[in-house]
């Protein structure tokens, strides 16, 4: 959980209950006797989505293009990689991006779940990317 959910999703407390961030590593947070708190699914199934998908990207509309866009609902936590290449300018490996579908195989990405909610996608960079760009569920994937 501690390196696999970003901290949005599973934050850290003090043993006192209060809000903390995140230590050096596991093993630092776990001798300060912080707690972890459990990513909540109110209603989502943690399991049975895809571990990721290739895409393209096109900066001039924004628009990420995957074989089937119908699994990304609006909100969905999602991080991007690449191999053979460089990421589009607009994003970065590893980092919580969330979607906002605009058709069965597009979508955009928001820098926070709020923008997805509001339509905001993330400022277009001026590329498209080069080599395999892949997305991945950033909660309830593996």
């Amino acid at each position: 959980m501690w390196n696999n959910v970003n901290a949005t999703f599973a934050p850290m407390f003090t043993s006192a209950g209060a809000g903390s961030t995140r230590g050096a590593s596991a093993i630092a947070d776990w001798s300060a006797n912080k707690r972890i708190g459990l990513p909540k699914a109110l209603g989502r199934v943690l399991m049975g989505l895809p571990t990721s998908s290739t895409f393209t990207y096109n900066h001039l509309n924004q628009l990420l293009t995957v074989a089937d866009a119908t699994l990304y609902y609006t909100g969905s936590p999602v991080t991007v990689s690449n191999s053979g290449g460089a990421l589009p300018a607009a994003f970065v490996a590893g980092t919580v991006y969330y979607v906002i579908p605009e058709n069965s195989t597009t979508f955009k990405l928001a820098s926070s779940y709020a923008n997805a909610l509001a339509g905001t996608a993330v400022a277009a960079g001026a590329d498209d990317g080069t080599g395999t760009q892949t997305i991945a569920f950033a909660l309830g994937g593996s």
